[in-house]
C-alpha cells in the first residue's frame, strides 16, 4: 500500500461529494489487486478508498502504519529542512 498525501488527486478520484464529517486524505495505491482511489476517513474513523460515490474498505491497520511512517518522514524532512536553513543563515 502507498499513500500520496496529494488532496488534488485523492479530489479527482472522490468526485465533488463528500459526506459531512468525512475527511479526504489523499490517494491510497494497492499493490494486488491493482487499485488506486481517494483515502477518506469516514465520521466513525474507519479508512476507506472512496472513487465517485464507491466506497471499498481498506486494511485498518496498514493504513494506519502507513500514515504513521509518512509522518514520520514528513517531521525527519522538515527537521532537515531547518537544519538546512540555519547551516545557509536563511530564515
Amino acid at each position: 500500500m502507498i499513500i500520496d498525501k496529494d488532496k488534488k488527486t485523492a479530489r479527482l478520484f472522490a468526485g465533488s461529494y463528500l459526506p459531512d464529517g468525512w475527511e479526504l486524505l489523499g490517494v491510497v495505491k494497492m499493490e494486488q489487486p491493482h487499485r488506486e482511489g481517494a483515502l477518506v476517513r469516514t465520521q466513525s474513523g474507519m479508512f476507506v478508498q472512496f472513487n465517485a460515490g464507491v466506497l471499498r474498505m481498506l486494511p485498518q491497520r496498514e493504513v494506519i502504519d502507513c500514515l504513521e511512517r509518512l509522518n514520520t518522514l514528513s517531521g525527519a524532512m522538515e527537521d532537515i529542512a531547518r537544519t538546512a536553513a540555519k547551516g545557509s543563515g536563511a530564515k
